[in-house]
């Protein structure tokens, strides 16, 4: 195997994106409660607007990360599966639609925040709030549930050709399991959790088949 930049970089970058999204979600915090004055006060505060624009970045940078992670996991797949590798489209194009998804529910989470803090003239409706806030959060389970299809083709091909350990393989099954009731949030810690684990089984498989040149180099 060649050894590439992308071969080091794109599990690294699944490992960082792990921490983008944790800090993301600190940052978010529980948002205001859910009474009328108590969300128009929190979103007039400079230091929230200001908290949720930071935490946009993080999270807009965690599913960057997570799509550099992709193209390495995609890679080892397909050399693994061998052509046309159907199953290895098919753990891309989950964890793509799962990424985009996701973006998309960042976007809606940031909104009132930074409509707020980009004119002085903006006037939040409790109720407006409520359903971008809501229509954020169908945006978020759905991008969740999406992975499961990313995380089944991994684990068959895993199976099939030993690209990752069997208990990986099988654990797999038991994860994508979870996404299916990614409405009590909890399940995209074990996205999370999954992405980590298979980035540290890449970068040490790397290192194991670089050749010594490009290890000392590294």
């Amino acid at each position: 195997m060649t050894f590439r930049w992308l071969d080091r970089w794109g599990p690294l970058a699944g490992a960082l994106g792990v921490m983008s999204f944790v800090i993301a979600i600190l940052l978010y915090g529980n948002g205001p409660k859910d009474d009328d004055q108590k969300i128009v006060a929190y979103f007039a505060k400079d230091a929230h607007q200001t908290k949720y624009l930071v935490a946009f970045y993080f999270f807009f940078a965690a599913f960057l990360l997570m799509l550099v992670f992709l193209t390495a996991l995609r890679a080892l797949l397909i050399e693994a599966e061998g052509e046309p590798g159907r199953l290895t489209a098919l753990a891309f194009a989950g964890g793509v639609a799962s990424a985009v998804l996701l973006l998309a529910a960042n976007a809606f989470f940031a909104a009132p925040a930074i409509t707020a803090k980009d004119s002085d003239k903006f006037k939040l409706d409790p109720n407006t709030y409520r359903f971008i806030n809501d229509t954020g959060y169908v945006f978020f389970i759905t991008g969740v549930m999406a992975a499961v299809l990313m995380v089944a083709a991994t684990s068959v091909i895993a199976l099939k050709t030993g690209v990752f350990p069997r208990w990986f393989a099988w654990v797999g099954f038991l994860v994508g399991a979870t996404f299916l009731v990614a409405f009590f949030f909890v399940p995209i810690f074990v996205l999370w959790g999954w992405i980590l684990v298979a980035s540290g089984y890449m970068l040490l498989s790397t290192r194991r088949t670089a050749p010594p040149a490009a290890q000392s180099a590294g």
